[in-house]
């Protein structure tokens, strides 16, 4: 995939965030085209539809509203109803899926003594 501003919208979504007071905020690679404020895409993963009514960007733990985000950019959006980590999100009218994060198994077992 093309990393251009005027392709077809792509985003894949690599880590979630749960704040006090606002509930989920999604943190995500804007891989293709340009994603705007009050904009949809479809989920490739769940295959449901997704508004995104506020963008931001990350300056540590400080947010700043932007109304779009072009290829390159990392952004955050907030209350994502059916999208999680490693979905993909595109356009109507394409179906475009990225490889996911691969987690690495963990090395010690974890027992519950109760």
């Amino acid at each position: 995939m093309e990393c251009k501003p005027t392709g077809p919208a792509c985003i894949f979504i690599f880590k979630t965030i749960i704040e006090p007071h606002i509930g989920e905020l999604s943190l995500f690679k804007v891989y293709s085209g340009t994603v705007r404020a009050g904009g949809e895409m479809v989920n490739e993963n769940t295959g449901t539809t997704e508004k995104f009514n506020q963008l931001y960007l990350m300056e540590g733990h400080n947010r700043v509203q932007v109304q779009e985000l072009v290829a390159g950019d990392i952004g955050a959006t907030i209350k994502l109803r059916s999208t999680h980590v490693n979905n993909t999100l595109h356009d109507k009218g394409t179906h475009v899926e990225l490889v996911p994060i691969e987690f690495p198994h963990p090395m010690l077992p974890l027992q519950l003594v109760w």
